[in-house]
């Protein structure tokens, strides 16, 4: 219950799309984003942030193991 309070009353999109605004190129927070835009059905958000995570994962070795999370 107690993390299910803390969590209603923050927007996890605009939280990403800050993140995103400081750190554009980073792949792990991208592959969040497309997370996030599938499940918000935006489906050209999810391209681009798809394309931009599956780039970084040659750079990161927990994203490159989670790609499969993500279709495309």
């Amino acid at each position: 219950k107690g993390l299910r309070a803390l969590l209603a009353n923050i927007n996890g999109s605009a939280e990403v799309d800050a993140a995103l605004a400081v750190r554009p190129d980073d792949a792990a927070m991208r592959f969040a984003a497309a997370l996030i835009a599938a499940a918000d059905q935006r489906s050209k958000d999810y391209a681009t942030h798809v394309r931009v995570a599956r780039q970084g994962a040659n750079r990161d070795r927990l994203l490159a193991l989670n790609l499969h999370q993500i279709a495309n």
